[in-house]
């Protein structure tokens, strides 16, 4: 049974598993960096071909550092380093040799550095907000979001290139940043990262009756209007007049006829007069608060000294010979 135990320690300690976990993490990392992080699953169709964007959907690259492709490895590499640092200090004491604290202190902190991306997993903080121009977001410890500006920029064909959010951070009150964020892009500060996740079309109108009641009908809401029904599908832009027309489609009861209305601002459908015509974005942004940077931090502070113990004796032995 220890020999058995011996063996399998012997293979998580291994080099070649540590140089192999190495490549393939930082190659990995690199090509999720490329792609955009957490959107829907229509957009990596519509940027990318249908080959690319299947192998991109099925190694789970949409949301590559919470998949099972970078989660696994990180474990292995986590338990790979932790079994060499086991091993270096066992034998230093088994074997009575010199004690050397650079390298031992450059895998302590390889471990913490693995450690605070587990730990980010389970404790971070993660919601999605959607803002029109002028709205803000209040977070904690005073910490406010306020979109300035959102532009959509698209390609020659029409589809969707990036899209853009010009914020301002304020924390009570004060302004500490003027940021655009973009897809890839996240703004940072205090404990949190906000990124550019998504975007959203509101469509409505704005309804009023024979006796002066209005109300507001948004996108797949229906109404009743004499003997039909019309549910407010689609807003369309007219391209000479710039003029807004609101689509319907008619039912006559629960079943959806033919029949597309399309009316124009002060035209009537019905009893009621169409007072107002709206079709605008707003920004969808993922906010992320993480405290795992603490850990982050004294990680590669350890390891920046332990490689400066490690090649600065190295270095005064080489001075002197």
């Amino acid at each position: 049974m220890i020999s058995v135990l011996r063996k399998i320690f012997n293979i998580f300690r291994s080099i070649k598993l540590a140089i192999f976990l190495i490549i393939y993490i930082i190659t990995t990392s690199l090509i999720a960096t490329l792609i955009p992080q957490g959107l829907n699953e229509n957009h990596y169709y519509s940027q990318f071909n249908f080959v690319l964007a299947k192998l991109i959907l099925f190694f789970q690259f949409n949301n590559f550092f919470y998949s099972f492709f970078f989660f696994f490895p990180a474990i292995l590499f986590f338990i790979n380093v932790t079994c060499c640092t086991i091993y270096r200090i066992y034998n230093r004491k088994k074997n009575n040799l010199k004690k050397k604290y650079g390298p031992d202190l450059v895998h302590i902190g390889i471990i913490l550095l693995l450690l605070s991306g587990v730990y980010s997993i389970f404790d971070r903080e993660e919601s999605v907000v959607y803002l029109n121009i002028g709205e803000k977001n209040n977070l904690r410890n005073g910490y406010q979001i306020v979109l300035k500006q959102f532009d959509i920029e698209t390609y020659d064909s029409g589809a969707i290139k990036d899209w853009i959010s010009n914020v301002e951070i304020r924390r009570n009150g004060n302004l500490i940043k003027d940021y655009k964020i973009e897809v890839n892009k996240p703004c940072s500060f205090g404990q949190y990262k906000v990124y550019q996740y998504s975007y959203r079309k509101i469509l409505n109108v704005i309804l009023q009756d024979e006796e002066g009641k209005q109300f507001l009908l948004n996108q797949g809401n229906a109404f009743d209007a004499e003997d039909k029904n019309y549910m407010l599908s689609d807003i369309f832009i007219q391209n000479d007049s710039n003029e807004m027309q609101a689509i319907f489609n008619e039912y006559d009861g629960l079943k959806k006829t033919t029949n597309q209305i399309k009316r124009s601002l002060y035209d009537t459908i019905g009893r009621y007069t169409i007072e107002s015509v709206q079709a605008y974005f707003v920004s969808g942004l993922n906010i992320v608060k993480d405290n795992s940077y603490i850990i982050v931090f004294i990680a590669i502070f350890l390891m920046i000294l332990g490689l400066i113990i490690t090649y600065y004796k190295d270095a005064i032995q080489g001075v002197k010979k």
